[in-house]
């Protein structure tokens, strides 16, 4: 695991956003249009983010908190019995009391955030992260987490700026490397995701992160034989790195090598079974190669990790077509419009103004 040892760390998968899932912006490009029975839509470099949470900072007690009432600090503490059970509604509920009872509270602020950015309420993470910052103008793991907060929302330009002055409190922080040179990916700034990716090889050479990710530009920029080069460091470096599996199953695939794309997927399948890019990699490869009831199941697995995944349900609708099950085709197309009909209406109700902290 990357990181200092002040810094409690999670993984965020931008496919378990509540948004529909139609690929990277680095990579939509490579997504292709399908028709009816035609090519499911291309493969792409689908990893999950796996963004450096801060969840817990090291830090030095602010001489307001010694003054705090002790009914402020019985509700934190409860919100922090609660978030450690995993009960996040009731963790929410009391940092809710602890900041009604001291509104300069800015840990319940943190703590509340980060129950929000771990349900993925992205908008209010980003604005309990945003009070915090007016009581801490320097708080590192609040600037951490509302730039990933603001990446899930896809405010690239804002997630860049405020991994940007994490990077100027600490010039060394490898997390922050991560996260700002995955918005730089997501955002195409592909140049620029490389070199922060470098400089996470830099920071921490022994791991396999940086080779990783490194190797996700370089496949966005179709340099599939460099990229299997940095995916080969990173497996021997680590060797149970399910993430790389899966970038050598895409990499093969886009070089026309189905059948050894399948194999090194299926281990990166064996290793994280949760692995849901995988799933989906391998269907397709299997699609190619006309095995359509394989494919089914593949694109299945994926659906069911991610049920908002619409490419899967679309490449999906073209398996069955191929098999000549044009009902399950047509429900999986019908579950394609249902989850954008949804989205929509949660974008109209959050621009009218509804829900919040």
């Amino acid at each position: 695991m990357l990181g200092r040892q002040d810094v409690k760390l999670r993984s965020v998968r931008s496919a378990s956003s509540s948004r529909p899932s139609t690929g990277s912006v680095a990579t939509d490009a490579l997504v292709g249009t399908r028709k009816p029975g035609g090519r499911p839509p291309a493969p792409r470099a689908r990893w999950p983010l796996g963004l450096a949470v801060v969840m817990a900072v090291a830090a030095a007690v602010p001489a307001a908190a010694q003054e705090r009432s002790a009914e402020a600090q019985a509700a934190f503490e409860a919100g922090m019995a609660a978030f450690e059970a995993g009960d996040l509604p009731q963790a929410v509920l009391s940092f809710r009391d602890a900041i009604r009872t001291d509104p300069r509270f800015s840990e319940a602020y943190f703590r509340r955030g980060n129950c929000y950015l771990t349900a993925r309420y992205w908008d209010w993470a980003v604005l309990d992260y945003t009070q915090v910052l007016r009581l801490e103008p320097e708080h590192a793991g609040a600037l951490a987490n509302r730039g990933i907060a603001r990446l899930q929302l896809r405010d690239y330009e804002e997630a860049v700026a405020d991994f940007d002055a994490v990077i100027r409190l600490d010039p060394e922080d490898p997390e922050a490397r991560l996260n700002r040179g995955t918005a730089h990916l997501e955002s195409g700034q592909l140049d620029r995701a490389e070199a922060d990716f470098s400089d996470l090889i830099r920071l921490v050479p022994d791991e396999s992160a940086g080779y990783t990710r490194r190797a996700m530009v370089k496949i966005a920029k179709e340099e599939y034989d460099a990229a299997l080069a940095d995916l080969d460091e990173a497996i021997r470096r680590n060797p149970e790195d399910a993430e790389a599996y899966n970038g050598r199953g895409f990499a093969l695939i886009r070089k026309g090598e189905r059948r050894r794309a399948v194999t090194e997927l299926t281990r990166a399948i064996e290793i994280d079974s949760e692995l849901a890019e995988a799933y989906y990699n391998r269907g397709y490869a299997y699609h190619e190669e006309k095995q359509y009831a394989r494919a089914v199941a593949d694109y299945t697995v994926a659906i069911e990790l991610n049920p908002a995944d619409v490419i899967a349900l679309q490449a999906r609708a073209g398996a069955y077509r191929a098999l000549g099950d044009n009902s399950k085709a047509e429900a999986d197309t019908a579950a394609v419009r249902r989850i954008y009909d949804e989205h929509r209406r949660a974008l109209e109700e959050a621009a009218a103004g509804g829900g919040g902290p």
